[in-house]
């Protein structure tokens, strides 16, 4: 792993094997000078560290707050073998610290050990003013007919503790080839033609900070972004790995690429997908301006 500049959700860490890896963890003597109190340093303040990227293929299995306020990493790394690829065991980082931990710190680490779910990253997510991250969407890229699930039904949302929405971004990562997808007839979905797309949403979970900042994962591609309650990041990830756009911005261009038909209208998915890249890589020009 690199420092970079400086509606139930199952858990990342939910499952019947967790309890038994935690049981292991909480059994082993604790021998890191990490864990000790003389050494550790504690949190608040953060440093100005804003993005985190591992080595890839990877998974990151969870994310959980420590008892000095850093952030604790379990991930898996992909090896390529002549019997084919295969996963490393579990690896564990504090991503403030900076330090690789054993499994015995790591025990030592965690926030109320004996609580198998709490802290952990997750889909909805308190902040310290009261205000709530919140994913909405599960990533899913056709309904349950088949057709295309559109380009705004997946977006982080900020809400005040009242109720208020302070904030709604699509977050999106965009690929060098371009994928296709087969639409159904119109008769069946109002999808129009088959088309092709580089953009693919970021389905996030989030932990919070103890500085009213959060943390933003996709476990998928090994990316952590760090937020602050507006959803502003000095992150250099952000536009050139991992991009967004306004969820209004993102319905007005859907309405801009419709295309009548007898029976109502369709989106013209080919279009939309072409003027979302050229969107999301003209931020990513004007970022490095």
């Amino acid at each position: 792993m690199t420092n970079g500049s400086g509606v139930a959700q199952p858990s990342l860490w939910q499952g019947s094997g967790y309890a038994c890896r935690l049981l292991g963890l909480l059994a082993v003597i604790l021998a890191s000078p990490y864990s000790s109190t003389a050494t550790a340093a504690s949190y608040p303040p953060y440093p100005e560290i804003w993005d985190w990227t591992f080595e890839k293929p990877l998974q990151i299995r969870g994310l959980r707050r420590a008892k000095n306020g850093d952030v604790l990493v379990e991930y898996l790394v992909q090896t390529e073998s002549p019997g084919g690829s295969r996963s490393s065991p579990p690896r564990y980082r504090s991503l403030f610290g900076g330090a690789e931990l054993d499994a015995g710190t790591v025990a030592s680490q965690l926030k109320n050990p004996d609580v198998a779910l709490m802290s952990e990253a997750r889909h909805l997510e308190p902040l310290a003013t009261g205000n709530v991250v919140r994913r909405v969407g599960d990533g899913r890229r056709t309904t349950t007919a088949g057709c295309y699930a559109g380009v705004t039904g997946d977006f982080v949302q900020i809400e005040a503790s009242d109720g208020r929405i302070l904030g709604q971004r699509t977050f999106w990562v965009l690929s060098e080839k371009p994928k296709r997808f087969e639409t159904k007839p119109l008769s069946d979905c109002a999808d129009g033609p088959s088309f092709q797309y580089w953009a693919e949403p970021v389905i996030a979970n989030f932990l919070s900070l103890q500085d009213n900042t959060f943390l933003l994962v996709d476990s998928d591609r090994g990316i952590v972004v760090r937020f602050d309650s507006r959803l502003e990041t000095k992150s250099k990830l952000v536009n050139s790995r991992i991009y967004w756009l306004d969820l209004e911005a993102m319905r007005r261009l859907e309405q801009r690429v419709r295309v009548p038909v007898a029976r109502g209208d369709y989106v013209d998915w080919a279009q939309m997908h072409q003027e979302l890249r050229r969107n999301l890589l003209k931020k990513e020009g004007a970022s490095k301006q």
